[in-house]
């Protein structure tokens, strides 16, 4: 344990050091895997004709704030079906539209969360997220998470029903597209079935991480897995929904993972030292509950280095002690003087 807090330790001091370095590149990945994500599902006659253009995306997408990501996704993503269908690309637009509004009225922090979302949707590995985001946010990320998933399926909806709603396509009108497709896309039981399941675990796990004990995260994280498992096992039985097994229990692995680590950076604390506190003022009595935190020093290392000297260093080191010694005059033994004798007269000197 002690060597994971001081790998934490390092890594936050190495974060902080090159902050702008490592959120450029978080940015990048996260855009062009996004963008990908995109190309994955409606193929390379959108938007996005040639892989280049998702890199330069993303490239541009370094300098922009995180939110950016999910503003060039919804673009994207209109445009992709607009090449479908006009029809299908005003109704995606309009529905963007009204996310937005959605967005600026409830004002979350986490606008990256429906890129990321979105992204996880779209490799069936939904199961990273809810945990994590219980643990490190607040229930108002529910609202990015919940537009991600729309938006995921307003791609699949188009995908999955394009010979009917493409534009070569004859056998509805352009009022009938715009209905048949808004009414797919909110009758889709599997989309409603990840909102709900997305919406409870966060709930459950935000409330128990919330509690003053000294296991709440870790007892949360337990928790959270398995109603995000019961829930999706539970509409896979009763609704029929097609939910992709090994998919399932590799998200929920990772997501146990990233819960982990977030727990290791977020919430590390000694419970065995945990004080009971209580005070009080003129109106009010506290009663406070301080549980302390792990922290450890990271310890420096200092290394010496070692180098042999040649022949000619020594031998000029020696010349200079030699000079900066003093030299000492020995007398034989038979003139030294007698310090018990009296002194002798010194001849020349006059009293």
């Amino acid at each position: 344990m002690t060597q994971l807090l001081e790998l934490r330790e390092k890594l936050r001091f190495l974060y902080h050091e090159h902050d702008f370095v490592f959120r450029g590149i978080a940015k990048f990945l996260l855009a062009f895997c996004v963008f990908f994500a995109i190309v994955y599902q409606v193929g390379f006659a959108g938007v996005i004709g040639t892989p280049m253009i998702a890199v330069v995306a993303a490239g541009i997408c370094v300098f922009l704030p995180a939110g950016a990501v999910s503003f060039l996704m919804c673009v994207l993503t209109v445009g992709s079906l607009w090449k479908i269908s006009p029809e299908v690309g005003g109704s995606a637009l309009f529905l963007f539209f009204l996310m937005l509004l959605v967005y600026f009225a409830f004002k979350p922090k986490y606008s990256a969360l429906m890129a990321m979302t979105m992204l996880a949707c779209t490799f069936n590995m939904g199961g990273i997220l809810p945990v994590a985001v219980g643990l490190l946010c607040s229930p108002l990320a529910l609202i990015p998470m919940a537009l991600g998933v729309v938006s995921c399926n307003m791609i699949t909806t188009a995908r999955d029903n394009f010979s009917i709603l493409s534009s070569q396509s004859e056998r509805l009108t352009e009022i009938e597209k715009v209905i048949y497709y808004i009414d797919c896309l909110f009758q889709n039981e599997k989309m409603l079935l990840l909102i709900i399941a997305f919406s409870l675990t966060v709930m459950i796990v935000y409330w128990i991480r919330r509690r003053p004990h000294s296991y709440a995260w870790s007892v949360a994280i337990a928790v959270g897995v398995l109603v995000l498992v019961l829930i999706l096992l539970i509409g896979n039985v009763v609704f029929d929904i097609a939910i992709v097994a090994p998919a399932l229990i590799i998200s929920c692995i990772l997501g146990v993972l990233a819960a982990c680590v977030a727990m290791l950076f977020g919430f590390v604390v000694d419970g065995t030292r945990t004080e009971y506190l209580e005070y009080e003022d003129d109106e009010y009595y506290y009663f406070v509950k301080a549980i302390p935190k792990i922290t450890v020093t990271v310890s420096q290392k200092r290394v010496t280095s070692i180098t042999g000297k040649t022949e000619q260093e020594n031998a000029r080191e020696k010349r200079r002690a030699k000079r900066e010694t003093p030299e000492t005059i020995m007398l034989p033994k038979e003139e030294m003087p007698s310090w018990g004798d009296e002194q002798k007269e010194i001849p020349g000197k006059k009293e």
